[in-house]
């Protein structure tokens, strides 16, 4: 079984393989890890994880504080990184609150129809 789930991973696209639909965003950030701040651009958002745009370099498997204003804090890990981007998944005590991303995003998509 094993087995079988791995090559299942190899080759299913990335996007196929996510828990949650990632909806695109427009946000500026600052990702802190450690005692580095940086700056960047949140590319897109799900009730898991998102996609950044990171202003520096950083490297896998850190703990780190995504700040995005006017949402708040959210603690996360760096889940992968290929400069200048980066995944993070949200810790699971954040999933109410990212949850809340989720649905802004959403009304800003809405939002977009409308006025088109």
């Amino acid at each position: 079984m094993q087995i079988a789930d791995q090559r299942r991973e190899r080759v299913l696209a990335p996007a196929e393989r996510r828990g949650h639909p990632r909806l695109d965003t427009r946000w500026w950030g600052d990702l802190v890890i450690g005692a580095r701040h940086l700056e960047c651009y949140v590319y897109n958002v799900s009730v898991g994880g998102a996609k950044l745009l990171v202003f520096g370099r950083v490297e896998p498997m850190r703990q780190a504080l995504l700040f995005v204003p006017p949402f708040g804090v959210f603690r996360c890990d760096v889940r992968w990184a290929a400069y200048p981007f980066a995944g993070i998944e949200f810790a699971q005590s954040e999933r109410r609150r990212s949850a809340g991303l989720v649905t802004h995003a959403l009304g800003q998509i809405e939002n977009r129809f409308a006025a088109g």
